[in-house]
Order: structure tokens, then C-alpha cells, then sequence
């Protein structure tokens, strides 16, 4: 429960930055349980525990009408999608969860993933519905590309992470969210996310 309420609050913030569609995006597709994604260079498989949210958990999830999601039973038309959650992976331990969602930024050139990492850090420390601390700022390497790691403490309880990339017009953002100590969890996951075979 508490990742979704922490999945909402993203929502927002990502909502307030939304430009109009993006001609880059593109959505990626699962074969069984590997997922791979050749324009966002993202490729994963699901390890035993882990589940994947099909379309309808995903806009339960987020309760984000307005943002499109990876579903494969409709004919996307990224151009379109302003906020595009392409997956979310529940981990095999309770209240663990990886988001990658990509954000149009057409309309925004000079917004690079600093810029765009203030920006949350201004929304975040708005909110009234939860206490978010910000921790700092790592680099980070996923799936052989560079990212800007933010980090925010939630209530004092929850560890969330965003891992940022500027790519053609769009943010790629990948956001984890983990008790804080099951930060392990989340690392072993990402570790497992490589680039597309070819």
C-alpha cells in the first residue's frame, strides 16, 4: 500500500512537468518474463517472486488516467504520451518496487537531468501528505549507461531512488522505492538490468 500511495505522489510531480508527445519513446514489450526495451537500452528477466504489472494494475497503481501505459492489447501512439509508464516490477520482498517511466521533454530542450532532478526536489519538499527528506545525489551505471541518482528518504521509513537519463526528447526515469533496509533488494535488481541482446 505504501508504494502505491508513494507511486501517486511521483504522478503528480511528473504531471507537472508534461509537455505534449514525444516522437522518440517507444514502448517495450515482454516476451515470458523477460522485458526489453531497444530504444531505452533496457533489457531485464523477472527472477522467482518478482511480478510484473499487467496494463489495468498499472493505472490502478498509479491512478494516473491521463498518463499512458504499456499495454500491449492497444496500438500505441507515443507522440501522444506526455507521462508513459512502460513497466513496474513488484520485487519478491513486500513493499519493493521498480517503475520505468519516461517523460516527454520536446517542449523543454535545456532541461537536462540536473534541471529536471530540482525541479522533484522542489515538488517533493511541497508535499504535505508525506515527509519527503532529500538524501543527495550518486552517479550510477545501468545497463552500461550513465544515470544521475537522487535519493529521498520517505517518513522516515521508505528509501525511494531516481535514476535519471536525457535521451533524444524524453527523461528516462527508472524510481525504486524499498524499506529502508531492503536497499539490497532494489541493488541486486538493478544489477540484472542489461542492454538489449542484439
Amino acid at each position: 500500500m505504501r508504494n502505491k500511495y508513494l507511486a501517486v505522489l511521483l504522478c503528480i510531480l511528473l504531471l507537472m512537468m508534461t509537455a505534449c508527445g514525444s516522437k522518440n519513446m517507444a514502448q517495450g514489450r515482454w516476451d515470458a518474463d523477460t522485458f526489453t526495451n531497444d530504444w531505452a537500452g533496457l533489457q531485464f528477466t523477472l527472477s522467482e517472486g518478482c511480478t510484473a504489472l499487467g496494463a489495468e494494475q498499472i493505472r490502478s497503481w498509479t491512478k494516473n488516467d491521463s498518463a499512458m501505459c504499456n499495454d500491449p492489447a492497444q496500438k500505441m501512439d507515443l507522440s501522444e504520451a506526455g507521462v508513459y509508464y512502460d513497466c513496474i516490477v513488484m520485487l519478491a520482498v513486500p513493499q519493493c518496487s521498480v517503475q520505468i517511466i519516461y517523460e516527454n521533454m520536446e517542449n523543454l530542450p535545456d532541461m537536462d537531468a540536473a534541471a529536471y532532478a530540482k525541479v522533484l526536489q522542489t515538488g517533493f519538499a511541497a508535499l504535505t501528505a508525506a515527509e519527503y527528506v532529500y538524501v543527495g545525489e550518486k552517479e550510477a551505471i545501468i545497463a552500461d549507461q550513465p544515470y544521475a541518482c537522487h535519493t529521498w528518504e520517505v517518513n522516515d521509513a521508505v528509501i525511494q531512488r531516481i535514476y535519471l537519463r536525457r535521451t533524444e526528447d524524453a527523461m528516462l526515469c527508472i524510481t525504486t522505492s524499498c524499506p529502508k533496509e531492503e536497499t539490497g533488494v532494489v541493488d541486486a535488481f538493478l544489477a540484472t538490468v542489461h542492454a538489449p541482446e542484439k
